[in-house]
C-alpha cells in the first residue's frame, strides 16, 4: 500500500471519535471512512484490482481499528455478509510489536479470502492502528 495513503489515514483519524467494540471474542475501537470520503479511493480500487486479478467486487468503507493495551481478536474467518476478501494493513505498530496473525504467520499486510483464519493477539504495550477493507461479491440483479 502507498505510504501517502497510510499517512492520510493516520492524519485524518486524529480528530475522529472511535466506537468501542467489546465482545467475548474481541476488544478494539473502530472508525469508518466511507469510500467517497477518501480522496485516493479510485487509485485504491485500481490497487485492489491488480492484486485480486479482476474487478468483480465492491467495498463500502475503510475500517480503521485502534488496538489499545488489552485489545485482541480471537481466531476467526470473515465468511459472512457477502464478503469475498479482506485486506488488512498495519498503519501504526504497537510498542510490543504485536502483529496480525494470518494462519499463524505474523504480518503487517495481508490480502486473503474470507475462509482464511486470522487473529490479533492481545496488545501488551502501546497502541496498534490498522486498516481493514472487506471486498464484497457483486450480485447482479435479474429483470422482473
Amino acid at each position: 500500500m502507498e505510504q501517502e495513503w497510510i499517512d492520510w489515514f493516520l492524519e485524518n483519524i486524529k480528530s475522529k471519535t472511535f466506537t468501542p467494540e467489546k465482545r467475548k471474542h474481541c476488544l478494539y475501537e473502530y472508525y469508518n471512512f466511507y469510500k467517497d470520503d477518501v480522496p485516493f479511493n479510485r487509485e485504491f480500487y485500481q490497487f485492489l484490482i491488480k492484486r485480486i486479478g479482476d474487478n468483480k467486487f465492491d467495498y463500502d468503507v475503510f475500517h480503521i481499528h485502534k488496538w489499545k493495551e488489552g485489545s485482541f481478536f480471537k481466531t476467526h474467518t470473515d465468511d459472512r455478509d457477502n464478503r469475498r476478501f479482506a485486506l488488512v494493513q498495519e498503519l501504526k505498530e504497537s510498542e510490543c510489536k504485536t502483529k496480525l496473525l494470518v494462519e499463524g504467520d505474523k504480518t503487517e499486510y495481508a490480502l486473503f479470502d474470507v475462509h482464511t483464519e486470522h487473529s490479533v493477539p492481545t496488545i501488551k504495550k502501546g497502541e496498534r492502528i490498522s486498516l481493514t477493507v472487506f471486498g464484497k461479491k457483486i450480485i447482479k440483479k435479474g429483470l422482473i
